[in-house]
């Protein structure tokens, strides 16, 4: 954009847009199929002294100004905001992720972007940096290496219209702001359907349900390119038509699409005149049973013919259907009651309550491989306001929950991946090695999830904390305890909650700690470090805390050797049996030695405690010279490059012991 200066004092200049009100030259009319009113944006005169003022942007450029909160202080004129939009063009270019999870998304990426880029920044000349800017950086955003998401089609008339329907938003509210991806799509969307029904539109294509059918190259070859880009705009989100296999597949045969209420439902793909797959909105290869009958009856009225690939599925489908009716037969009256016990035993679950009524089951998922609880007629939302543990593992993906309620505590795997979840708002206790799955924003989804229960959690407690009730913190997350004589707490185990640290609702571990006199179980921590044990004298189970294991230990060591050793062969993996006699370990090697010398154990105390050994002794560059304690050694002996002799051994037994 040239600008014209006119010079009226040394204080400050007036400027004048030689280009106000104007519409792109380049922009044919006949392309734009509903809107005929882009022009550049106008800019008008401006007093200029010297950094510039939101005031002072109009049109478009405001609307950037707003989106990316332009820094307009460091702007003198507005050839400062255009080089401004360059360079973050260039920037944004230069880290746009071509890769994806399928090597053809590369390809897919660089064409469609390639294209964007040659339009809006070379042939389209009445397009500003500024407009560039808009309009790249919303198309490219949502590509990363962790999703095979393709820019939209390039349709320059729906361009024109969507830029020409945020100058018409930004004249009337200044301070108007929309997603353009999202506007651009949907009137990319509703380009399509328009021109697809013709007089059977509604009046709003949101609205529109029925059969969209999408010619082949074979069948339609002069308007392939356009029926690509038209099967991409319409497909799911999750089906691959979305981006990359709209070509192969249009080159195979056609493909339909049944949409209800403006949305995708139905994916019919053909190959030849037979039709190959039918997909619903998981993408699963299922045809979704409640759209069974709205297929057959399209196919048989238009003597569509399946493969027969095909028709094993929809022999699947078919019985899917009698089982789910079955089990509405059979359990109808539970359904009817929400006799949540009934049901899940009726399908295998283990249930169990504990002293609240609250369902203990031994596991979570889908009924049936085909059907989920909600297929058959069971809110699993207001089933989870009765659930308050999961034994094993929680695989929520195809299931129906969307608030797990009052669950506190799965003691397996959590499986997030193609599930509903939105909210996990009671859970304080789980695996910690979650499973995710492929076709999700799993680690986006799992940690959004642990900041809200987080807050939950933390607003719940706030008084307790403030209060340093600690019994009151330990009841919260159902950790159990009695008090010994000295009034120390005995806990039954000690673990940290689901998805945060003690210390991020402001509880002192180690404070804590200093009221604790034993764990009798398991004592997991692998977020806070823990520096001080406070009063704890023993830990009956596993530990699972590099910070807190090292001091126990070390503690253990100096007050007994021998339970110091047991201790570290525990952890180490090592440790068998212990008694009066002694200790018996797995095997020994140089990591057993490495961790007990770590510890303080100097080396020929070792095996004044250690009498046994199951397995093999690898003493290959030991440090030890003694093992009058050493009795059996089930294995084979190493003693290469060791200080150790064969009479060494004159004492120890060897092989199975004699009965």
């Amino acid at each position: 954009m040239k600008l014209q200066s006119i010079n009226l004092n040394q204080n400050y200049k007036i400027q004048k847009n030689k280009n106000t009100q104007t519409r792109p030259n380049n922009i044919d009319p006949a392309k734009t199929p509903t809107n005929n009113k882009l022009a550049c944006y106008p800019s008008g005169y401006y007093l200029n002294f010297g950094a510039m003022k939101k005031s002072q942007f109009t049109g478009l450029d405001l609307f950037v100004v707003n989106k990316f909160k332009a820094p307009i202080s460091k702007f003198n004129s507005d050839e400062d905001l255009q080089n401004w939009a360059d360079k973050t063009i260039k920037t944004l270019l230069n880290e746009t992720q071509l890769d994806g999870r399928w090597e053809e998304t590369r390809e897919e990426r660089e064409k469609t972007i390639e294209e964007w880029t040659n339009y809006v920044q070379k042939e389209n000349d009445a397009y500003t940096k500024t407009i560039q800017l808009l309009v790249l950086d919303s198309i490219l955003k949502e590509t990363n290496e962790n999703n095979d998401t393709i820019p939209p089609a390039l349709n320059k008339g729906v361009l024109a219209d969507t830029l020409a329907q945020i100058l018409d938003a930004v004249s009337a509210n200044k301070n108007y702001q929309c997603n353009f991806n999202k506007l651009y799509q949907n009137n990319l969307k509703n380009f399509y359907l328009d021109k697809t029904n013709g007089d059977e539109k509604p009046e709003d294509l949101k609205d529109f349900t029925g059969w969209i059918e999408i010619k082949s190259k074979i069948n339609d070859e002069k308007n392939f390119e356009d029926n690509v880009n038209k099967l991409k705009t319409l497909s799911h989100p999750a089906w691959c038509t979305k981006s990359f296999n709209a070509r192969p597949y249009l080159e195979k045969g056609d493909f339909h699409v049944f949409y209800e209420n403006g949305k995708p439902k139905l994916g019919v793909r053909f190959i030849g005149d037979r039709i190959e797959e039918v997909q619903g909105e998981k993408n699963d290869s299922i045809i979704p049973f409640e759209y069974y009958n709205t297929f057959l009856a399209y196919a048989r009225e238009n003597n569509l013919k399946p493969s027969k690939n095909l028709k094993t599925e929809m022999q699947n489908t078919k019985e899917k259907f009698e089982a789910i009716k079955t089990a509405k037969k059979e359990l109808k009256e539970a359904i009817q009651n929400k006799d949540y016990e009934t049901i899940l035993k009726h399908f295998g679950f283990n249930v169990e309550f504990d002293e609240n009524d609250l369902m203990i089951l031994d596991e979570y998922k889908k009924p049936a491989k085909s059907f989920n609880l909600a297929d058959i007629g069971v809110n699993e939302d207001d089933l989870f306001k009765n659930i308050v543990r999961i034994k094993g593992d929680a695989n929520f993906s195809g299931t129906a929950v969307r608030n797990t309620g009052n669950l506190k505590h799965i003691e397996g795997s959590v499986v997030l991946a193609n599930s509903k979840i939105q909210a996990m708002p009671r859970l304080i206790s789980a695996y910690n090695k979650q499973k995710t799955g492929y076709n999700d924003a799993n680690s986006d989804l799992h940690y959004s999830l642990k900041e809200e229960n987080l807050k939950t959690i933390a607003n719940e407690l706030k008084d307790a904390v403030e209060n340093k009730d600690y019994a009151a913190i330990l009841r919260y997350f159902d950790i159990n305890f009695e008090y010994d004589e000295d009034g120390l707490m005995v806990l039954d185990e000690f673990y940290e909650p689901w998805g945060f640290r003690y210390s991020e609702i402001g509880v002192n571990v180690e404070d804590l700690l200093k009221n604790v006199s034993e764990i009798k179980g398991k004592f997991y921590f692998l977020t806070d470090r823990i520096k001080n044990i406070g009063s704890i004298k023993n830990i009956g189970g596993e530990i699972k805390d590099y910070s807190a294991s090292e001091l126990y230990i070390s503690k253990k060591v100096s007050e007994n050797k021998k339970e110091g050793i047991e201790l570290i062969a525990k952890n180490s993996g090592y440790f068998i049996d212990s008694d009066e006699n002694g200790i018996t370990v797995k095997k020994f090697d140089k990591k057993l030695e490495k961790a007990l010398i770590e510890y303080g154990i100097e080396p020929d105390e070792i095996f004044e405690h250690i009498t046994r050994i199951d397995g093999n002794a690898d003493f290959r560059e030991s440090k030890i010279t003694d093992i009058k304690g050493l009795t059996y050694i089930k294995g084979d002996v190493d003693i290469r490059k060791s200080n150790l002799k064969n009479s060494d051994f004159i004492d120890v037994e060897f092989g199975e012991e004699e009965e």
